[in-house]
């Protein structure tokens, strides 16, 4: 989804309802903030301000959002992927693999089974436990020790 302004065009991301507004300044992310907030009330919507915060990336200032009071914080989990302030994907790559490795666990007798094939283990694997440990990963930002663990 897209907000049009003037002279430049402002993005969000938009599931259910969950929202991430992307601004590249104070100035969009407050002219964001007000825009969606006023398009919610006509709605009859209302933001929840306790589950409302803002990621800063990069060394910029704080913005100090003059809207209302927003809490800042260094993550948050959008759609299952951890978003940090980090460059890499660390924190989100570790998080899949502890998923996988509790998936695993929670399998673990399916596939120690000696009544079960090879082939039906395999399958079990690949639709199951692969899929958890790999969702996002087309976006992850990998350190040379990532790709070692």
């Amino acid at each position: 989804m897209t907000i049009m302004t003037d002279d430049s065009c402002l993005i969000t991301l938009l599931f259910v309802d969950d929202q991430v507004l992307i601004a590249n300044d104070k100035n969009n992310a407050d002219y964001m903030f007000r825009k969606v907030s006023t398009e919610y009330e006509k709605w009859g919507l209302k933001i929840n301000m306790d589950k409302t915060e803002y990621l800063r990336i990069g060394d910029q200032e704080d913005p100090k959002l003059e809207i209302r009071h927003i809490k800042e914080t260094k993550e948050f989990k959008y759609l299952g992927s951890i978003i940090s302030q980090e460059e890499a994907s660390t924190k989100d790559t570790q998080s899949r693999l502890q998923q996988g490795q509790k998936c695993i666990s929670i399998l673990n007798s399916l596939l120690w089974s000696s009544k079960i094939k090879l082939k039906t283990k395999m399958t079990i694997y690949r639709t199951i436990v692969e899929p958890i440990m790999t969702y996002g990963s087309e976006c992850w930002q990998l350190t040379a020790k990532d790709k070692k663990n």
